[in-house]
């Protein structure tokens, strides 16, 4: 009987010494785990920046300055996709424009500082969408209001409608039919929607159409108006 009981203490002290063991190496694989730094700079106070359906293409993202921050980060991201629109490092400031961004697409934006410590938590702007402006190029032609027929005028006016979105406006003067040879052997351009080119040839069927251009892009050019000067 004492043998049995001699030999249930010491499987107790042996279940004992196990479970502290247990403890022990739980306690040790907790303290090495590595735990989630925390951000070593602040999230900028505030923002301010495009909200909602803007027209800028170009609008100014700002936020608070923080301190001990030696630069900023900022991203704007698409919606949903999460892809970047925008990724500007090493910003001094505490404000940025980028370059055009998108027309119609949802985006969101989102700043943090950096330091010697590393980065900062973000700070998040608002969602916003830049709305449709004029196309560029435009997508339709100018309508055409200039000679046309039997003209007597031997350095007629031409002129034409004004298109949103066109920098500028080409002309091309072409002698009829359509044998595609340049009258002054060459196109003319001009900002304005009426242009002069002096003295023409007469008793010659010609014809003209104008297009667009916007960062030197074209769109499409109008239909031909043909037109003779009578001498």
């Amino acid at each position: 009987m004492h043998a049995l009981i001699t030999r249930h203490v010491h499987t107790t002290t042996r279940s004992i010494r196990y479970a502290i063991l247990l403890s022990a190496i739980g306690c040790a694989f907790i303290a090495a785990t590595p735990r989630a730094e925390a951000a070593c700079l602040p999230a900028p106070a505030w923002t301010n920046g495009p909200a909602g359906t803007i027209t800028d293409p170009q609008p100014t993202f700002s936020w608070a300055a923080v301190p001990g921050a030696t630069s900023y980060t900022l991203y704007v991201l698409t919606i949903p996709e999460e892809a970047w629109a925008v990724r500007q490092v090493g910003i001094t400031g505490t404000s940025f424009r980028p370059s055009p961004l998108e027309s119609n697409h949802d985006m969101r934006w989102k700043v943090k500082a950096e330091g010697p410590c590393g980065a900062g938590a973000y700070a998040n702007g608002q969602t916003f969408r830049v709305g449709s402006g004029p196309s560029c190029p435009p997508t339709v032609a100018p309508t055409l209001n200039g000679p046309s027929g039997n003209i007597t005028d031997v350095a007629p006016t031409f002129c034409w409608s004004s298109v949103p979105g066109a920098e500028e406006y080409v002309i091309a003067l072409l002698f009829a039919p359509d044998d595609g040879y340049y009258v002054f052997g060459h196109a003319d351009s001009t900002s304005e929607t009426c242009i002069n080119l002096g003295p023409l040839p007469v008793n010659t069927p010609m014809r003209w159409k104008i297009k667009t251009e916007c960062n030197e892009i074209y769109g499409p050019f109008s239909p031909s108006v043909y037109f003779t000067i009578v001498q």
